[in-house]
């Protein structure tokens, strides 16, 4: 929850066009990593078991190759979405435990980020988290995603904040554009999460996640978050002061 950590980390996504990526490619990215001071924080592998039955055996062989480029590359974490495809919930309840089994064989976590556009409504994460029962398995908390599925922010964060592992700062101000990018306004859900994991002494890691497209305008999307998280701490600062 400090400057350094936030900006001392990054996240990579990996994408369906890259899940196979080369050792080459592998070793460029450590390198351009190293040479910048930088760590990896996590890949991002979305869609565990995906959206239809015949994603399922897909999503498994995407994820495991996260877990390669994951451990090639110095991250502690993979994350995915809840599970959302049509498969039989017991058939992803084993195939989860069996993931959890290969990541951890690698010394990973796997962390699922609840999406809104899954449908995840109130104990359906923490059931499916509970049916599992991997102690790798961890949750990457996105505050935009609970707010839309009707969560109080406070309320999800103290429910799950045994096993966040990782956040992302991402906003969800519907009535402004750019949304997705943390500016510190005060009383949002990004600073509410914010508040309350300060509030209960999270000591992991805080991504910018800015899904910057190109017409959004000329600000760097990156240092207008990292501007949102000095104005969260000097808010902060203030009142302990």
């Amino acid at each position: 929850m400090s400057n350094s950590t936030a900006s001392a980390t990054t996240t990579l996504t990996a994408t369906r066009s890259n899940w196979r990526i080369r050792r080459g490619e592998l070793d460029r990215l450590r390198n351009l990593l190293n040479e910048n001071h930088l760590g990896c924080s996590a890949v991002d592998g979305y869609g565990l078991f995906g959206r239809s039955r015949d994603e399922f055996e897909y999503t498994q062989e995407y994820l495991e190759a996260g877990f390669r480029i994951a451990a090639n590359l110095g991250a502690p974490t993979v994350v995915t979405s809840i599970p959302g495809g049509s498969a039989e919930h017991p058939a992803m309840i084993a195939a989860t435990k069996a993931l959890c089994r290969k990541a951890a064989a690698q010394n990973l976590e796997l962390a699922i980020e609840a999406e809104y556009d899954f449908a995840v409504g109130p104990n359906t994460l923490e059931r499916f988290l509970d049916a599992v029962g991997a102690p790798n398995l961890k949750v990457n908390f996105d505050p935009s995603h609970f707010v839309r599925s009707g969560w109080e922010i406070e309320n999800a964060v103290q429910t799950f904040f045994s096993r966040i592992t990782h956040v992302h700062l991402k906003e969800y101000l519907p009535d402004r554009p750019h949304a997705t990018r943390y500016t510190g306004t005060p009383g949002s859900p990004c600073t509410r999460m914010l508040d309350e994991l300060f509030r209960l002494g999270y000591s992991g890691v805080a991504s910018a996640e800015t899904l910057a497209e190109l017409d959004e305008g000329p600000e760097n999307p990156a240092a207008v978050i990292m501007d949102g998280i000095r104005t969260w701490e000097h808010a902060k600062e203030r009142i302990y002061a």
